[in-house]
């Protein structure tokens, strides 16, 4: 039996590298009841997407994520929609 996509950190899809970053940030900080609430809402989250990425057409998903990294990181310029391409003019 193989392993999972969802627990493949090297599978994950931008969404849910996301989400993995901010569970390991929150678990970072010092305990409290309020972060570990925080971290199981985080689980949940990554849980639901996923849910959502397993439901998909794999190589469309694949496709969509090799394309956006190939395209660079978003520099976002402070309004909402207003993030741009590193490059872009």
């Amino acid at each position: 039996m193989s392993t999972p996509r969802r627990v493949q950190v090297d599978q994950f899809v931008p969404a849910e590298k996301a989400i993995y970053d901010a569970q390991l940030a929150v678990e970072a900080m010092p305990a409290d009841t309020r972060l570990t609430k925080a971290g199981e809402l985080l689980a949940e989250a990554r849980s639901l997407v996923a849910d959502f990425v397993d439901e998909q057409d794999w190589k469309w998903i694949r496709t969509v994520v090799e394309l956006e990294e190939s395209r660079g990181p978003v520099v976002h310029g402070g309004a909402v929609g207003g993030g741009r391409r590193q490059g872009d003019a």
